[in-house]
């Protein structure tokens, strides 16, 4: 059996810098087999009706406000992978619907409270901590842990978003609602993808939809070989706090 395949005596620890959702709000994370059976009952596709009670009820716990679904990277590279852009844009649809492109913070971004907590947990703590993470993060960018949202530039580079929504022609709530519907196009775009009659066009300024892939692949095989690393070196096996 593979080192590091099974689980320890040692017990889980939690980052405390990591904030879960106010208000009791429980998460449910659904993989893209799931997003698939759900899009298919929104459609009515034949293999959709065994799905069709478990979407209602989602949409209602979704409505109640008692859950949240969240997407994450991954489902944003796995939905790249999809060669049917109908299919897309189905299972794009009703991810929007019921995410409203609430994702789980980036995993790069996870990793440093896990990694300061569980060193605490065996010293003493650091003088200071990272600051809080919450673990739900909005739209596409800060999903791959990026800072995320529309900010306007000026020629030297200076940030000036807030000079632009003081003096929108339209007033400072015009252009919350324009920035607020660029990102979620931004989001909703990334998510499906393009249709087989952008794709060319797309390609050849350089789109390729298997980088993101490519480089979660590429982690993964360095943390696999990291793991053997550690496993190898009986002086890093993990113990319990004392």
């Amino acid at each position: 059996m593979r080192a590091g395949s099974q689980r320890t005596d040692t017990e889980y620890v939690w980052p405390t810098a990591l904030v879960p959702p106010s208000d009791g709000v429980r998460l449910a994370y659904l993989d893209l087999n799931h997003w698939i059976g759900l899009a298919k009952a929104a459609v009515g596709h034949r293999d959709g009706a065994r799905h069709r009670d478990a979407l209602e009820a989602i949409r209602e716990e979704k409505r109640s406000g008692s859950y949240a679904f969240p997407l994450a990277a991954e489902h944003y590279m796995e939905m790249s992978g999809i060669a049917d852009p109908r299919q897309r844009f189905d299972v794009a649809a009703v991810m929007e619907e019921l995410s409203g492109f609430a994702s789980l913070v980036s995993r790069t971004v996870v990793m440093r409270p896990e990694v300061e907590e569980a060193v605490d947990s065996v010293t003493c703590p650091r003088p200071e901590p990272y600051a809080a993470v919450p673990v739900l993060c909005q739209g596409v960018l800060q999903a791959f842990g990026k800072r995320g949202g529309l900010r306007i530039r000026n020629e030297a580079g200076e940030d000036v978003t807030d000079e632009a929504r003081r003096g929108w022609r339209d007033g400072p709530e015009q252009f919350d609602a324009c920035q607020a519907d660029a990102e979620r196009q931004l989001d909703r775009s990334v998510l499906r993808g393009p249709t087989d009659a952008e794709a060319p066009e797309l390609r050849a300024v350089g789109w390729d939809p298997t980088v993101a892939r490519q480089g979660a692949k590429q982690r993964a095989a360095q943390e696999r070989e990291q793991a053997d690393r550690l496993a190898a070196e009986p002086r890093w096996a993990t113990r319990p706090a004392a």
